[in-house]
């Protein structure tokens, strides 16, 4: 997923985020979406559950059912991926003790969801503070 998927477009973003970081603090989290600042995804906790893919096999069965009419997206993915789990790249604040990403679900064209994740930095350990329901279909 892009940075900061709609960060910037998203009309109630702000008002969502405003309890856990400073509203003026914005235009330097658009700098970090801007700059497409390096974050490592660690994928221990997922190994032996989830298949970590490239967003060039989504766009290649979007360019593969674009050119073969014959051929359903939603078929085509249920058959070769089934459900995706998207997460953006963290935007976190200033002192560095505050992260927030957006959780996509997706496993058909009305069975999707996306969250806004508040993470603290507590004792050394990024901690979950608050998941926010921002859309479901």
């Amino acid at each position: 997923m892009p940075p900061s998927i709609n960060y910037g477009n998203d009309s109630t973003f702000i008002e969502t985020i405003k309890e856990f970081i400073e509203e003026e603090e914005f235009d330097e989290l658009l700098r970090q979406k801007r700059n497409i600042e390096k974050y490592e995804f660690i994928t221990e906790q997922f190994k032996n559950k989830y298949e970590i893919i490239s967003e060039a096999k989504i766009d290649s069965l979007i360019n593969r059912t674009n050119t073969n009419k014959n051929l359903d997206y939603w078929t085509e993915f249920q058959n070769e991926i089934g459900c995706l789990q998207i997460f953006s790249r963290p935007i976190i604040s200033a002192d560095k003790k505050t992260a927030i990403i957006r959780h996509m679900g997706l496993s058909g064209p009305h069975a999707a969801g996306g969250f806004i994740i508040i993470f603290q930095l507590q004792n050394g350990k990024w901690t979950i503070i608050e998941d926010i329901e921002s859309w479901i279909s």
